[in-house]
């Protein structure tokens, strides 16, 4: 079964950082420079393959250790706010690396670190309200949310599968992530 995941931003911080590293690449030499050189080789692999490295992070939290110990490579991830969707791709890589975070998205006033990173496929940009795609996926979230079990049921009942349901609602094809990926997934 493939996961979707959604990660919000809604405030005005969280819109910037969409902007800085979901819409735009981030430059290799800032991520390159929070690795250890045994991260480097496959990370630059990763960089040519997707055409830059785009990514979000996470807080180390209960809530989302949890979360992301469910995510696998090819997962989707949508970004969310002001009840649209606005940006689709997949999970390519995850790091733990509080460096990486820090280098990328500063330091957060409050509430710790941004420990987890997680790189995606370069984003399709979409305009999908909420509401159209109910009882599939929900109307609001708050944070970063795993789709459950019986909605990706429903999902796959209804579609045949994550990736038709994908093209039908959100109009892009999942077909463009590099299969060969020479990434490994970094214990949370």
């Amino acid at each position: 079964m493939r996961n979707i995941f959604i990660f919000c931003a809604g405030s005005r911080e969280a819109q910037a950082n969409f902007t800085k590293t979901i819409l735009n690449p981030i430059p290799a030499s800032v991520v390159m420079s929070s690795m250890t050189p045994d991260r480097r080789g496959d990370l630059e692999a990763l960089h040519n393959r997707v055409g830059g490295f785009f990514a979000w992070a996470f807080r180390d939290t209960k809530y989302i250790n949890e979360r992301l110990k469910k995510m696998q490579l090819g997962d989707v991830f949508l970004g969310f706010f002001s009840h649209q969707y606005h940006a689709l791709a997949q999970v390519v890589a995850i790091e733990k690396n509080k460096a990486l975070g820090k280098a990328i998205w500063g330091e957060p006033p409050e509430f710790g670190a941004w420990n987890h990173v997680v790189f995606l496929t370069k984003p399709q940009k979409v305009g999908v309200l909420a509401s159209d795609l109910i009882p599939y996926l929900c109307k609001r979230y708050q944070g970063a949310t795993r789709i459950s079990d019986w909605r990706i049921d429903k999902i796959q009942m209804d579609f045949g599968s994550v990736e038709k349901f994908i093209e039908k609602r959100f109009g892009v094809s999942l077909d463009w992530i590099p299969a060969e990926l020479p990434i490994k997934r970094v214990r949370i």
